[in-house]
């Protein structure tokens, strides 16, 4: 049986997560993990559809680590939003 115990907590302006080791010395460990989020275009006439890139905390993709395939449906993404999908949103994904 362990006696270690782990907290999780979000921390927003670095966008990254911080977990809390303690141990039965109590000593406290500090490990950051990168949090994963997404820019997500979601289609406005048919919900379960749409896209999404990876991007940072504040949504900027980076273009040179997506697929030419991948950056054609961003650009197409970016020039149909109102028309056929909403304004993108940052989801973090876990």
């Amino acid at each position: 049986m362990s006696t270690d115990e782990f907290d999780s907590a979000q921390t927003p302006r670095h966008g990254a997560r911080t977990v809390v080791h303690r141990t039965m010395n109590n000593a406290i460990a500090f490990v950051a993990l990168e949090a994963h989020y997404e820019l997500r275009f979601v289609n406005l006439f048919n919900r379960g559809r749409g896209y999404a890139f990876p991007c940072d905390a504040k949504g900027h993709v980076d273009l040179d680590h997506l697929s030419e395939h991948g950056r054609d449906n961003y650009f197409y993404a970016r020039a149909v939003v109102g028309n056929e999908l909403s304004l993108p949103l940052v989801a973090l994904v876990d």
